[in-house]
């Protein structure tokens, strides 16, 4: 607190405000105060927390802005801070000139350091945003550990990791809100439950019920208007499993809407996904407030999530309740834990039971989307790959903080027993120091192969060189793996104890190879090594796959439409 304004009596109504959980009364109290404090840099900090909280983020950066240009304002690296959390949210590029300049004016603000590792992680400097969170723990940031770990798996640093994630492990279900449901689903090595009650804990404490739905729309015969809300319309991972099904879907039952929360870009594959909508709107300059209102005005039947808590999301604007009927679907592997969200779109693989979801649970044949007539480039020339000659190729194509200890083992074990064999894995320059460190302790840095990121039809044409391929555990691969199922590549799994273990568990079973499903460790080293020694076995898989791009469940994009409106119009009241 700082001069005058931190003794006004008009404090007291504030704090009983924010007792309540009252928003709106907290900001008229801020407001009331800073009418004869105008340049209380302290007071503007304080309702810009309670404007952005409202949704109003156009009057958070005024106020914020403000109270940075306050004369004699004491703290006001709380307000750089802030600044650059809304920035960040916003994607803008002067994020990280205030996350910066606020550690340069408090050395040691906790808060600060573990802001600018926001930053520096959105912008894909992973290991100085592993710094800066680093920093924020040595200075008494609870809530960094998490973010922490998360940057250390990312850059295969896995040293001490084993200690660092037991911590997280115990944080995330004691204060949920301090670690992130990506690193708590996904990184974390926990059960279906374990996920649910952890869910349950982040959606209570950082958006409580949400507000009550409205009331369905009288269609009286009409179309039904599926919104589908999401971040990623561009050349991204959803984007490519989706857009044959919405291409596909029954126009004369659905008007289908895009909604889209992300910035604009400018590729093939945001063109083409656009073009499949029946409207498009632009949404991501919106506040939550607007753009859930803005929802609510298209009158929309059923809202589709596309983004769940992952890289981009707006869990606030559903939270808002903009549609009587609001569905987790395709990007979040498992439930949101919000009261807000309706239904989850799974499958008797990835859900086989009701009780580790919040959402009441849709179940397709196989959840999961194939566009099954995607591109795919004329296939390079082995040599260019940089692929040995004679050697078998085990893909492993998976980003790399889903790798760890446990998984690198096993995977030594089967090349330990296949010397004619290289690991051909996905490309991360910012990975690849600790994962040659990694594979050298285990006897195989000489024998691993690295593929550059590349466009999905090249991607796609290029995987027809590997023979064989191992699927990541605990959090296996979802797009990843049916990249490689539709190149014709088959993929061992271990079916997991949660929906992001058992995705791959669903796509082989849905390409009619369940047997690639492994029980346990061992029973996944068996069968890789029963495959690498039966090279007729392997080639007549990949066959099959090929040639079941025209029959298999996997790949029959229009009938997986039929499927999901079913199930869409099965929650409508008649």
């Amino acid at each position: 607190m700082s001069g005058e304004a931190a003794d006004d009596p008009a404090l007291a109504d504030i704090a009983a405000a924010a007792e309540r959980g009252d928003l709106m009364a907290q900001f008229e109290g801020w407001t009331r105060l800073l009418r004869r404090y105008p340049t209380s840099g302290w007071a503007l900090n304080h309702r810009a927390i309670v404007a952005q909280a409202l949704g109003n983020r156009r009057g958070a950066e005024a106020d914020w802005l403000a109270a940075i240009a306050a004369p004699g304002y004491a703290e006001v690296h709380c307000a750089h801070t802030n600044l650059a959390g809304l920035y960040l949210a916003e994607q803008r590029a002067d994020a990280e000139g205030h996350a910066r300049e606020a550690v340069r004016l408090a050395p040691t603000f906790a808060d600060g350091w573990h802001n600018l590792g926001n930053v520096l992680a959105r912008l894909g400097l992973s290991a100085e945003a592993l710094g800066a969170y680093e920093r924020a723990v040595q200075f008494g940031s609870a809530h960094s550990v998490g973010q922490a770990y998360e940057m250390r798996r990312g850059l295969c640093l896995w040293e001490g990791l084993e200690a660092l994630e037991a911590a997280v492990l115990t944080s995330a279900l004691n204060r949920p809100e301090r670690t992130s449901p990506l690193v708590a689903f996904a990184y974390l090595p926990t059960t279906a439950a374990w996920q649910r009650r952890y869910a349950e804990g982040w959606a209570s404490a950082v958006f409580g019920p949400g507000a009550p739905a409205p009331a369905p729309r009288a269609r009286v015969g009409g179309k039904v208007r599926l919104g589908y809300l999401g971040a990623d319309f561009y050349d991204h991972p959803t984007t490519h499993l989706l857009v044959g099904a919405l291409e596909a879907h029954d126009r004369t039952r659905f008007e289908v809407i895009g909604l889209s929360i992300g910035p604009d870009r400018d590729d093939d594959a945001g063109r083409r996904i656009r073009g499949a909508f029946d409207a498009w709107h632009d949404l991501f300059a919106l506040d939550d407030d607007s753009a859930a209102r803005a929802i609510g005005a298209l009158g929309i039947d059923i809202l589709m999530d596309l983004n769940g808590y992952t890289q981009g999301c707006r869990p606030g604007v559903l939270a808002r309740r903009p549609a009587p009927v609001q569905i987790n679907y395709l990007a979040w592997p498992g439930t949101m834990g919000a009261a807000f969200i309706d239904y989850i779109i799974a499958d008797p693989i990835v859900a086989p039971g009701d009780a580790d979801f919040t959402e009441r649970v849709l179940r397709l044949p196989c959840y999961q989307p194939t566009d099954a007539g995607r591109a795919v480039a004329a296939a390079p020339e082995r040599a260019a790959l940089g692929l040995p000659e004679g050697a078998l190729v085990i893909a492993s194509m998976h980003r790399a903080w889903k790798l760890n200890p446990r998984l690198f083992d096993v995977w030594g074990e089967i090349l330990r027993q296949s010397p004619g064999a290289v690991l051909w894995q996905l490309a991360d320059a910012q990975a690849e120091p600790g994962l040659r460190a990694e594979a050298r302790a285990r006897g195989f840095e000489d024998r691993l192969v690295f593929a550059p990121k590349a466009p999905q039809p090249e991607h796609i044409a290029r995987l027809a060189h590997a023979d064989l391929a191992l699927d990541a555990f605990p959090c296996g691969g979802h797009t990843t793996t049916s990249d490689l199922l539709f190149a014709g590549v088959p993929v061992i799994t271990l079916a997991g104890t949660s929906f992001c273990g058992r995705v791959a568990a669903s796509l082989l079973t849905a390409a009619d190879l369940a047997e690639l499903i492994a029980e346990d460790e061992s029973d996944y080293i068996r069968k890789a090594l029963g495959l690498i020694a039966a090279p007729a076995r392997l080639a007549a898989l990949k066959a099959g796959l090929i040639a079941g791009r025209g029959r298999l469940p996997l790949f029959d994009t229009h009938g997986y439409a039929r499927s999901l409106e079913a199930a869409l119009l099965s929650v409508l009241p008649a």
